[in-house]
């Protein structure tokens, strides 16, 4: 069975922008819970999906969710979630 584990950085980001969703519009943050766990379930069936992004840290992998970007790497037997940001968000680095 494919798995998922989740960095405390990435639990952090999904609490952030859930809370930052709920406080505008609740049935928006719910979706976007749903949403997560899907593609997560999907990216731990298949972890080449998303692009690679080595450029960030070797391994990286990274899927696009609307405005988000779910960074993970392929592990056995399933994916481990790096970080969910924003994509306007500089990124140069995933652990900021």
């Amino acid at each position: 069975m494919a798995r998922v584990i989740r960095t405390s950085l990435a639990l952090r980001d999904l609490t952030t922008i859930a809370n930052w969703l709920a406080d505008h519009n609740l049935d928006s943050a719910l979706n976007f819970y749903d949403e997560v766990d899907r593609i997560l379930i999907l990216l731990s069936h298949h972890p080449l999906m998303g692009e690679a992004v080595d450029h960030l840290s070797p391994g990286i992998r990274r899927h696009t969710l609307g405005d988000y970007l779910i960074f993970y790497r392929p592990v056995d037997e399933g994916i481990e979630l790096i970080r969910i940001l924003h994509g306007s968000r500089d990124i140069d680095s995933l652990s900021e």
